[in-house]
Order: C-alpha cells, then sequence, then structure tokens
C-alpha cells in the first residue's frame, strides 16, 4: 500500500487526482461542495470522463455552495451519473461534509481522502490536509472506501437533479448571495469584519513576539517599501545577513528619509533566491515572503517611538539615524511589543473612523 499526503505545498491536489484517474475505468467522488472552479482544475478527472470512464459523483448541497451547473457539465461524459445528497430538514447537525475521489484500474484502487472540496481552491491554493492511497481492492481500506461511498449513492437521500429541484435550489440560492451581497455593503458590516481580522492578526503577532522568536526592524525607502508592500517580498544583497530572519519572525517597516514607521508584517517562507529585477536601484537576489499584519492608512512618525525603544538606548533621540544606517536591525521582546502596539492601535483608529 501507498500513503502519501496530499496538503496543496509540495504536491497540489489537482496534481493529484491526476494519478487518481489516470488509466482507470471506473470512478466515485463524494464532496461537500462543487463548483465550477474545481471542474476547471480538475484535468485529470475531466480526461477520465471524456475517454468514457464511468463515474459516480456525488455532490452535497448544504448552505447552496454547489453549483448545479457543475453537474450538468460533468453529466455530458457519456457514461457519468451525477447525484445531489438532500439533507432532511428533521437531521439539522447532520451535514453532508465528505471528500472523496477513488478510481479503479484492475484490481488496484487509487483514492484522495481528506479535506478538499471539489473547488479551485480545494484543488490548488487553499490549505488542506488529504491522504493519496493506492492498495489492491483487497486490502480492507479500498474495501472500506468502496463500501462507504456505495452506501452514500445508495441512499434514499442521494438523489438526481430534477428539474423541480432545479428550480427550487437555484432561486434559494439566488436569494442567499443576494442577501450576503447586501450584508457585505452595510458599513457596520465592514468594520466588525475589519475588527476580526485585526484581532486575529494582533493574537498571531503576540504569539510570535515572546521570546526565542525573531523581530526585525527593516529599514528601506518609500519607493521600495511601495514595491515589497505590494509584492509581498523582502530582499537583500547578502544571503548571510537575510538569513538571519527566520520563518515566523515578526517584521517591522522603518521608511527612511521621510523616518516613519510602516506596517507589520510575518515571515512566511524561507530564504530564496531570485535575480529576477523588482526594484529600481539594484537586483536583492535573496529574498523572503512575509504576510502583512497591520498597516495604518498613513505612515506613523517614527521619532516619538525612539526615546522609549532599547535599540536606542543611550542616544541623543534626535540623532538616532546612524543606527539605523544597514538594512535590518534586530529588536528585543520589549521593542517589538512597543512597535506593534503603536500599530494596531492606529490600524484600529483607521477601522472604527
Amino acid at each position: 500500500m501507498e500513503l502519501r499526503l496530499v496538503d496543496n505545498s509540495q504536491k497540489v491536489v489537482r496534481d493529484a487526482l491526476d494519478d487518481v484517474f489516470e488509466g482507470a475505468t471506473t470512478g466515485k467522488v463524494a464532496v461537500a461542495y462543487a463548483r465550477d472552479g474545481g471542474l476547471d482544475e480538475a484535468s485529470g478527472l475531466m480526461r477520465f470522463v471524456e475517454g468514457g470512464g464511468n463515474l459516480h459523483f456525488l455532490a452535497g448541497v448544504d448552505f447552496q455552495v454547489t453549483d448545479l451547473k457543475t453537474l450538468e457539465r460533468l453529466s455530458r461524459g457519456r457514461a457519468v451519473e451525477t447525484r445531489v445528497y438532500w439533507r432532511p430538514a428533521f437531521e439539522p447537525k447532520r451535514n453532508f461534509h465528505p471528500k472523496i475521489y477513488l478510481a479503479q484500474k484492475g484490481d488496484e484502487i487509487r483514492a484522495l481522502v481528506g479535506s478538499s472540496n471539489f473547488t479551485a481552491g480545494g484543488m490548488t491554493t487553499n490549505v488542506e490536509a488529504n491522504l493519496f492511497f493506492r492498495a489492491h481492492t483487497k486490502e480492507a481500506p479500498a474495501q472500506d472506501l468502496l463500501r462507504f461511498h456505495e452506501e452514500l449513492w445508495q441512499s434514499p437521500f442521494s438523489v438526481p437533479v430534477s428539474p423541480a429541484f432545479r428550480d427550487a435550489y437555484m432561486r434559494l440560492q439566488l436569494r442567499k448571495q443576494s442577501i450576503e451581497a447586501e450584508l457585505r455593503r452595510e458599513q457596520d458590516y465592514e468594520r466588525a469584519n475589519k475588527s476580526v481580522q485585526l484581532a486575529v492578526a494582533e493574537a498571531v503577532a503576540s504569539f510570535a513576539a515572546p521570546e526565542g522568536r525573531g523581530a526585525w526592524l527593516l529599514v528601506t525607502n518609500p519607493e521600495n517599501y511601495s514595491l515589497c508592500r505590494s509584492a509581498r517580498v523582502w530582499g537583500d544583497e547578502k544571503l548571510g545577513r537575510i538569513s538571519q530572519i527566520q520563518l515566523g519572525d515578526l517584521l517591522a517597516f522603518y521608511v527612511s528619509g521621510v523616518m516613519q514607521l510602516g506596517m507589520l508584517a510575518i515571515v512566511t517562507s524561507r530564504v530564496f533566491e531570485d535575480r529576477t529585477p523588482y526594484w529600481p536601484d539594484r537586483v536583492y537576489p535573496y529574498r523572503l515572503r512575509f504576510l502583512p499584519l497591520a498597516e495604518p492608512a498613513v505612515f506613523l512618525p517614527f521619532k516619538p517611538l525612539v526615546p522609549d525603544l532599547q535599540l536606542f538606548k543611550g542616544m541623543d533621540p534626535n540623532k538616532f539615524g546612524p543606527a539605523l544606517q544597514g538594512s535590518q536591525r534586530k529588536l528585543s521582546t520589549e521593542d517589538i511589543l512597543r512597535i506593534q502596539n503603536v500599530i494596531f492601535q492606529a490600524a484600529g483608529r483607521d477601522d472604527s473612523a
């Protein structure tokens, strides 16, 4: 038996489905949600369908996320049958939530089981957790999966899409989308949503800040800051210097010339080499990626912070410039906490304005 993790990092679900359906004669799928984005990404499944593979495709309709047009597109295959799993109203807490993709080639079963729905995000970009496995049809896990899918398929709640169901479902789906669009346009909703995002970002920053985690003040000019912000990439000429910054470290940006404080961010990659020109002054071939956590609408004056930061201890507050001649300075836990508090307070004021 072969087992491996597919999590959309080293290998994406879309590619794993190529392995599942390559050369297979029969296939079985059961997912909570199915949308056209998944169909567009699942090239291996589509080759299987277009080649005449026999497919039983079952999708949930809870929360009206599944797009019935996706099932209609699949049903054009000459050996494809699609159904939806209807959750009875008297079972309100029993949502239909499996994610199974399996196919059979001779006496071999290949399957992907885990968290990925049949959507573009599930196929390629979401953080997912799936197990790909290859086994003989007589092995217990293969038998269990085949039996599980067959029980779902033969359930009295598993039905083809009738014209009446299609019309009623699409009316409900459109109404739901309309209500959600109206809700998102509400100022209170947008304000609440931003407040939640800011609170989560602050929790991430506070978790990363304790002793043992790195925090850095990165020094750059306004133009390069804007480019870094757009690409979410920091670059350096020296590998030894940028390699001190580790995955999960916090970054605060000091914008030289204007002597102001920019965004707070967290490092999301290890250092990599890329010599593609991006910044106007030089190449900066050693790079890392980051995710912004908070950024005020306008730069914050940096000078008022200087007396409170250990980085400048013993210096004349009016002459802190020489301490920021390099591109990065390591910050103490106390300093990063002080800086992040200022940034989050300013971002919160922007949010509630």
